[in-house]
C-alpha cells in the first residue's frame, strides 16, 4: 500500500521523500486510500515547515473522509491527526487541542465498538494502540503551546504509558511521548524534571534515530532547558548540533531550522554573545516569516525576542518599538493570559 510506504519514510525521518511518494500516490490514489495519502502529506509538510500547504492537504483529507464513514481505525485517527496539526504549525493551538480532544473520545468510542469494526481485530488493537500515543503526544504538544502545561503532562504521562505497554520502553514511541512530556514539564517550570525525560529520550533517539529529524527536535528542547538550568554553553552545542541535523533534512531555509536558530539566539545571548544573538534572531525571523508567514505566532515572538536583542546592542527605541507591536499581535493570537505574554510584559 503507498501509505504504508509513506508512514515509512516518516519513521525513518525521509520527510521529502514522503512528501515526494504522497504527491505520487495521489496521481492515481486507490479510493480506499484517498483520504489517508492526503492526511499524510499533510503530516509530512508540517515536517518541512510547509504549515500553509499542510492545512490544503489536511481539508482535502477531512473532506474526502467526510464522504467515506467507513473508513480504517488508522485512516480515521490519521485524518484527525493531520488536521490538528496543521492548525498547530499555523500557530492556532486552541483549535488544535480540540480536534485531538474529540479524537481521542471518537477513538476510544470507537475501541468500546471493535466488534462492528470490518478489520483483523490484532491490527485494529495495534492501530488504537498507536493512535492513542500519537494523538496523546500531539495533544500534550497542543495543551503545551496553548498555556495548558499540567494538562499536557497529563496526556503526554497516558502516551507514554501506552507507548511502553504495546512497544517498549526502549521504542521511538516511548521516545515520542518522554518528549512531549519534557516539552510540558519544561513549559510548567519543572526544568530538572524534563531534562531527565528528555535525557531518556535522547538515549533511544542516539541508539536507534540518529540523523533523525526527531533527534534534532529532542536535541533542540533539551537545549533549551539547559539554558533555562544555568548551562548556556551546553545549550548552544545542542543548538548547533540539532541545527545542523535540521539543514541536512529539510534545508536552510526551512521552518525547523528558522525555529531551531530562534533558540540558539536565546542560547548565545545566555552566554553573553549578544551581537551573535541578534543575527541568529534576525536569520530565525526571516526564515520563520517565510516559512509560515508575517501574522504567524512565532513570527511575533521572533520579532519580540529580536527587539529585546537589539535594545541590548543598543538599539533602543527601534527594539522597544518591536518589541510594542510584537506583543500587540502576539496578544491578538494567544490572548492575555497566555505564559507567553507574561513572559513579553516582564520586559516591557
Amino acid at each position: 500500500m503507498a501509505a504504508d510506504v509513506i508512514r515509512s519514510h516518516l519513521r525513518n525521518g525521509e520527510l521529502t521523500l514522503a512528501v515526494a511518494a504522497a504527491r505520487n500516490a495521489l496521481g492515481s490514489p486507490e479510493k480506499h486510500e484517498e483520504a489517508e495519502l492526503w492526511a499524510l502529506l499533510s503530516r509530512a509538510l508540517c515536517r518541512v515547515g510547509e504549515p500553509r500547504e499542510a492545512a490544503r492537504a489536511a481539508t482535502e483529507a477531512r473532506r474526502i473522509a467526510e464522504q467515506r464513514p467507513e473508513a480504517t481505525v488508522s485512516g480515521s485517527w490519521e485524518v484527525a491527526l493531520a488536521h490538528g496539526e496543521a492548525l498547530l504549525a499555523q500557530g492556532q493551538p486552541f483549535a488544535a487541542r480540540a480536534v485531538f480532544t474529540e479524537a481521542i473520545e471518537g477513538l476510544r468510542s470507537r475501541q468500546r465498538g471493535l466488534v462492528a469494526v470490518d478489520e483483523p481485530l490484532q491490527d485494529v488493537l495495534r492501530a488504537a494502540a498507536e493512535a492513542e500515543v500519537w494523538l496523546g503526544v500531539a495533544l500534550a504538544e497542543a495543551c503545551r503551546a496553548s498555556g495548558h502545561a499540567e494538562e499536557g503532562m497529563a496526556a503526554a504521562t497516558r502516551a507514554l504509558v501506552h507507548a511502553e505497554r504495546t512497544f517498549g520502553r526502549e521504542s521511538v514511541e516511548a521516545a515520542d511521548a518522554l518528549l512531549a512530556l519534557g516539552g510540558c514539564r519544561h513549559a510548567a517550570g519543572l526544568e530538572d524534571a524534563a531534562r531527565t525525560d528528555l535525557m531518556r529520550c535522547l538515549k533511544i533517539r542516539r541508539g536507534k534515530q540518529e540523523g533523525h529529524p526527531d533527534l534534532a527536535a529532542t536535541l533542540d528542547l533539551l537545549g533549551t532547558v539547559e539554558r533555562n538550568l544555568g548551562r548556556p554553553a551546553d545549550a548552544v552545542k545542542r543548538h548547533r548540533e540539532a541545527l545542523a541535523l535540521w539543514i541536512a533534512r529539510c534545508g536552510e531555509h526551512s521552518g525547523p531550522v528558522g525555529s531551531c536558530r530562534h533558540s540558539l539566539a536565546q542560547a548565545l545571548h545566555r552566554t553573553g554573545d549578544f551581537e551573535g544573538a541578534r543575527t541568529e534572531m534576525t536569520d530565525a525571523l526571516l526564515i520563520t516569516t517565510r516559512a509560515f508567514g508575517a501574522d504567524h505566532v512565532d513570527a511575533h515572538i521572533a520579532r519580540f525576542e529580536l527587539g529585546r536583542f537589539e535594545m541590548d546592542c543598543g538599539l533602543i527605541e527601534e527594539g522597544l518599538g518591536r518589541m510594542e507591536a510584537a506583543r500587540k499581535a502576539t496578544i491578538a493570537v494567544l490572548g492575555v493570559d497566555h505564559p507567553v505574554i507574561k513572559s513579553m510584559n516582564r520586559w516591557l
